[in-house]
């Protein structure tokens, strides 16, 4: 006759199940954390490889977020150079169109509008470039004095739909607004301006502006921030 379990034998059974499953559970949802940062960081890469090689056919100037056509830089990129959707997108976030992408759409990741894909700030001397919309105006490759250290876009974080993020980002924290967000757990991926694409620890989601610096206004061009085009900079990133 075979020997049945008995009730507490049983309920030790379950007892160390339910262990296994709670130590188990949170390492796979680590390793899915992981992962997907991983992706992420291979999506930058990809997206900073087509942002180069349009460069190469414009003369040395990186894109702007926002062509002087009407076109968005992701459209203008997926239809010219890299016509895979996905890699414009962090895998966290949705892609926020179904069928054909629209020519006013944009990528998710958060460009450096104010000093790269743009010019807002770039000079410490007051007053704007005199043609029009120069905001618009991307950055030479001459004017960059450090690539390697600049950032061309990274994570992005829109308080208005947190599922899609943005398409450029503020270079200075700002509650509730468009601002670098470290979404894989205090991890934000970011593409810089010689096409590399490599991560930093940030110690809280919205931490990124504590490494990479703030840059506010004029004032703060050479302080050491991450954003501008000098090759001034606090720390080694």
């Amino acid at each position: 006759m075979k020997k049945q379990f008995t009730l507490i034998e049983l309920l030790v059974v379950i007892a160390i199940i339910a262990i296994l499953a709670g130590m188990l559970l949170p390492a796979l949802g680590n390793a899915r954390i992981r992962a997907r940062s991983t992706a992420c960081l291979s999506n930058q890469k990809q997206l900073a490889l087509a942002i180069m090689l349009y460069k190469e056919d414009s003369n040395g100037y990186y894109i702007s977020t926002y062509l002087g056509n009407g076109d968005a830089m992701t459209y203008h990129l997926y239809t010219n150079y890299m016509n895979n959707a996905k890699i414009y997108h962090c895998p966290d976030l949705k892609i926020n169109f179904t069928g054909e992408m629209p020519s006013s759409y944009n990528s998710t990741y958060g460009t450096n509008y104010f000093n790269v894909t743009g010019s807002y700030w770039i000079s410490k001397t007051g007053g704007s470039p005199a043609y029009e919309n120069w905001q618009r105006i991307p950055v030479h490759e001459n004017q960059l004095a450090a690539p390697s250290r600049s950032i061309l876009f990274l994570d992005s974080y829109n308080a208005n739909d947190p599922e899609i993020g943005h398409a450029s980002v503020y270079p200075y924290y700002r509650e509730n607004d468009v601002v670098a967000y470290a979404r894989h757990k205090n991890i934000c991926n970011i593409a810089w301006c010689d096409g590399s694409a490599r991560p930093i620890k940030a110690k809280s989601p919205f931490g990124c502006y504590e490494i990479l610096g703030e840059m506010k206004g004029r004032s703060n061009i050479g302080d050491g921030n991450y954003w501008d085009r000098t090759d001034k900079r606090n720390g080694n990133l």
